[in-house]
């Protein structure tokens, strides 16, 4: 869960849940704050901004004061859609630690997740909203070069 501030929206304050789901952003100065609900890469869970918004910048304000604390500002996470496949190289065999980033093409990179193939080169990116998304590849050794997705260069 993170807090940003109004003004370009960088990340004021970051917890994690605890094992209900709770969550407490103290100590933040008063003032207007969005706040998003970003689960773990290997997650099911769809990132979302406060009041049901998908990303900060469509999200609803949340007035923070040093008298009185902010409740309610709660999230109920949809279940997202994955994307999978298998990294090769050109003879076909597997590639084991090139980093898969699929990122939320609306956002302009804003919302990145990143998995690393097995051994077998498989991966598994899952909590991704419906919408169009950008899948590269890096290898972070080097040895092959970056692609996207249809081998295009970008």
């Amino acid at each position: 869960v993170t807090s940003s501030g109004v003004a370009t929206w960088p990340s004021a304050s970051a917890v994690a849940t605890d094992a209900a789901g709770r969550y407490d952003l103290g100590g933040l100065y008063a003032g207007k704050y969005r706040i998003e609900f970003t689960p773990p890469t290997d997650s099911p869970w769809a990132q979302e901004a406060w009041n049901g918004a998908d990303t900060v910048a469509t999200g609803a304000d949340v007035t923070v004061s040093f008298d009185t604390p902010a409740t309610g500002v709660d999230a109920v996470l949809d279940a997202g859609g994955s994307v999978s496949g298998l990294v090769t190289d050109p003879e076909g065999t597997p590639l084991e630690g090139i980093e898969v980033t699929v990122t939320h093409k609306g956002t302009g990179g804003r919302y990145d997740k990143v998995a690393l193939p097995g051994a077998d080169g498989r991966y598994v990116v899952g909590g991704l909203t419906s919408d169009t998304h950008v899948v590269g590849f890096r290898d972070p050794a080097g040895r092959y070069q970056t692609e996207y997705y249809a081998d295009t260069a970008d």
